[in-house]
């Protein structure tokens, strides 16, 4: 499936008009409907008309599909278009859609040159430490675009903290700043200049959040900051708690209040009835006086949190007292927070609340998100615990892939795998906001297939039930775990587009490196578990969504670039 058609060798390419050519040039350059009409000097719709002609012309449905046809716009007729080579390019990178988050912030005019210089200096020196892209503006105005040099499910939590940070560091120099700042949040595809194997080249960034994200800023009254509903989605699907009257508007003060803890909705807790009875017959065991340690294993997605809210309830009913932790980033500042008070601590504290001999120590003690800490930290608090743990406790630590390769011998293991069709069936109905009929079955059996067995995609998914489009939340958890592998972007889109596994032997006449440089490519894809290989030895992707999220035809609407 593939919304960008090559062009066979003897038919002529699409033709354009003069003007249809020079519109197509400036989006190849990434440049967003207002730069184009602004360098052609005509009408912001007459630019919009152009482009859905050229779409039509080009039998693409967006405009980064537009894009990355390799037409020759200043001769007659066009080379064909290999496979491998379909991704538009610029000076060698990759023009490529990434989810991002922009955050806008500006400072009044009555603002003196000492706030304003502080301002700017403090947005600039945000981008930096984040890896972030820093757009500076006059009337003291600037953006800091998250998520281009490498996307976090965490980012739009930087952004709120990075807000927060620039309000506090101008009202150290004035007071007034109180009602002389603004600021907005918003998210979307940008456009971007990738380097192949990750990362952004520099040369070229396009984004429709990036002018939405500026119109948003002139409407949000002075001392206060918005943000659009893209963004309400990733709070909602990561886990960055009091953020439901953002979108209203709220005081810069009150950002304080938003933080990353990893709590997302509560959702019907289905299929894990195998695991929940494991640790509830680890609860009474902790009831009856024995000591008891567990560690909870699954991928992003796979319900490891929503089973430990469950878990944390049955305590509670039961009367025991609970000591809730949970793990935090390091592009948040590191650290561990106490889930219950929502407030930080150190590990200091988490060493004394596992060595708490008093009659009022905690009957559960629960440690989330295990895999964010500290490789150091990690075998500290293992080592910390296998000396402490007494009778009448019930410590968990849950956490991602690898967990288990730390676990003492008379740890008791849970993993998480994915949830069988008729579970994952009970969770898309119990989300799904459709009436019965052929569309709800058709949208439902495409949630099956491509969120084959992870809650958290059905969850998402059926949260915006199309057959075309994906949530920008779940394009930011394709692309995170991506970011962190550095694979071949050319690899793993051309086996994307395929109908069917692919062969080595079928991918090596259409790769631009040799042989050795492919067998590699395709080692590390295999390694990192993006890969799969069949029976035959031909590749395919180990989880569909990898391959919706890459596949050019679930991309957003042209208009969200």
């Amino acid at each position: 499936m593939n919304d960008r058609p090559t062009i066979a060798p003897g038919h002529a390419p699409p033709k354009l008009t003069p003007r249809q050519q020079q519109i197509l040039r400036l989006l190849q350059q990434g440049k967003v409907n207002k730069e184009v009409a602004r360098e052609l000097d005509i009408g912001l719709g007459t630019v919009k008309q152009h482009i859905v002609a050229i779409f039509k012309k080009l039998k693409v449905t967006n405009r980064t599909a537009a894009a990355t046809q390799n037409l020759d716009l200043q001769q007659p007729s066009a080379a064909p278009i290999q496979p491998m080579q379909a991704e538009s390019r610029l000076h060698g990178a990759l023009l490529t859609p990434r989810p991002s988050l922009v955050l806008s912030m500006a400072l009044a005019k009555e603002a003196g040159a000492a706030t304003t210089a502080s301002f700017y200096g403090t947005l600039a020196a945000a981008a930096s430490a984040h890896d972030a892209v820093f757009l500076t503006r006059q009337c003291n105005a600037g953006e800091i675009i998250f998520g281009v040099q490498q996307v976090t499910e965490y980012d739009v939590a930087v952004a709120i903290q990075v807000a927060y940070g620039v309000y506090q560091s101008a009202l150290r120099l004035s007071p007034q700043v109180q009602t002389q700042m603004r600021g907005c949040l918003t998210a979307g595809l940008a456009l971007a200049s990738m380097h192949r194997y990750g990362g952004w080249t520099g040369e070229v960034i396009a984004s429709a959040a990036i002018a939405s994200a500026r119109a948003l800023l002139e409407s949000t009254p002075w001392g206060r900051v918005t943000c659009d509903q893209a963004v309400l989605g990733l709070c909602q699907a990561f886990g960055v708690s009091g953020f439901s009257k953002l979108i209203e508007g709220v005081p810069l003060q009150a950002l304080s209040g938003m933080q990353w803890h990893g709590m997302r909705q509560l959702h019907p807790l289905v299929g894990r009835q195998a695991e929940l009875s494991q640790m509830s017959v680890a609860l009474n065991q902790a009831f009856a006086g024995q000591s008891v340690w567990l560690m909870l294993e699954g991928e992003m997605g796979m319900g490891k949190t929503r089973l430990c809210q469950e878990l944390v309830q049955m305590c509670h009913r039961r009367g025991g007292r609970i000591r809730h932790l949970r793990g935090l980033p390091a592009l948040l500042g590191a650290g561990i927070c106490e889930v219950t008070s929502v407030a930080n601590c150190q590990a200091v504290d988490v060493v004394s609340v596992l060595n708490n001999t008093s009659l009022e120590a905690a009957r559960l003690i629960l440690l989330d998100d295990f895999h964010l800490l500290a490789p150091a930290l990690q075998l500290e608090l293992i080592e910390v615990a296998a000396h402490s743990l007494l009778p009448g406790r019930l410590l968990v630590f849950a956490g991602r892939k690898g967990l288990f390769q730390q676990a003492p011998p008379a740890c008791l293991c849970i993993a998480l795998g994915r949830l069988p069709d008729s579970a994952m069936q009970d969770l898309i109905g119990s989300r799904l906001n459709l009436p019965r009929g052929k569309q709800r079955t058709e949208i439902v059996q495409h949630i099956l297939d491509t969120a084959l067995g992870v809650p958290l995609f059905a969850v998402e998914m059926a949260r915006t039930p199309h057959l075309s489009e994906l949530a920008l939340s779940l394009w930011v958890a394709v692309q995170a775990r991506l970011d962190k592998l550095h694979l071949d972007s050319v690899l793993l889109s051309f086996v994307a587009r395929q109908p069917a596994a692919v062969s080595v032997a079928e991918l090596a006449p259409l790769y631009q490196d040799d042989l050795s440089t492919l067998k590699k490519q395709v080692d590390r894809a295999l390694a990192s578990g993006v890969f799969v290989s069949n029976a035959d030895g031909k590749l395919s992707f180990a989880h569909p969504m990898i391959r919706c999220a890459l596949n050019k035809l679930v991309m957003e609407p042209y208009a969200s670039i």
